[in-house]
């Protein structure tokens, strides 16, 4: 559905 967004939240996530 929201495949980018979770992507997103993801990356943001494992960069921090």
């Amino acid at each position: 559905d929201h495949d980018l967004q979770r992507c997103q939240y993801v990356t943001e996530k494992v960069l921090a």
